[in-house]
């Protein structure tokens, strides 16, 4: 009897912290899912300030493998990491204005805050960082 209810105690916190993992994995994806566009405009608005700031940084374009973004105050706020040409890390972020356009942002106002989603986390964790002055 003991050990019937054992096992029934074991498979119910197996069945529970299963639904746990799974509940997770699929917030990450969702927000992964949500956070894409604001992204990809980041990327975008970041290889046009390399562009025109560098000539030689021509051949390192930022992607979405290669950056880690940051998203802060649902998607208001992107912040990315990255190599820069010379192979030192950099930061640059950006705002989302309400006409959909993004313009540079200081990326130390980030510093110590909690972003709401992370894409790459591992690109750039425990670096010293470069930052982008904002204009």
């Amino acid at each position: 009897m003991r050990t019937n209810n054992t096992y029934r105690t074991l498979l119910w916190l197996f069945t529970l912290s299963l639904f746990l993992v799974m509940g997770c994995n699929r917030e990450e994806s969702n927000l992964k899912t949500i956070y894409k566009e604001e992204i990809r405009e980041a990327i975008q608005e970041a290889n046009k300030e390399i562009s025109t700031k560098d000539a030689t940084a021509k051949n390192a374009k930022l992607t979405s493998t290669n950056v880690r973004a940051d998203i802060y105050n649902d998607g208001q706020f992107v912040r990315l990491t990255y190599k820069n040409a010379k192979g030192h890390w950099e930061q640059s972020a950006f705002e989302r204005l309400k006409n959909g356009h993004y313009k540079a942002e200081d990326p130390h106002r980030f510093s110590g805050k909690q972003p709401t989603y992370t894409e790459n986390k591992h690109i750039g964790k425990n670096e010293k960082h470069l930052h982008k002055e904002s204009k």
